[in-house]
């Protein structure tokens, strides 16, 4: 993805930003896999789980949520 969301590492050179390239939930740098799969503030749950049961309603079987199915299925 070529470093085109700003975060994690982005922020790590705007001194006033730093703060930002830290995930405040897991205490990790962020980057987009984190963000999408591994991330366990509240919400994200919720918002797979929705679209697991969105997915299920049109698709018999759901498939391993990745980085590489996420960007893929765009």
């Amino acid at each position: 993805m070529n470093n085109a969301h700003r975060v994690g590492s982005y922020w790590t050179h705007i001194p006033e930003c730093g703060d930002r390239a830290i995930c405040g939930g897991c205490e990790v740098l962020e980057d987009m896999n984190h963000i999408l799969t591994e991330c366990e503030c509240p919400g994200q749950e919720l918002i797979w789980e929705a679209a697991r049961s969105l997915w299920l309603e049109k698709q018999p079987r759901w498939p391993e949520v990745s980085l590489g199915s996420i960007l893929g299925s765009g």
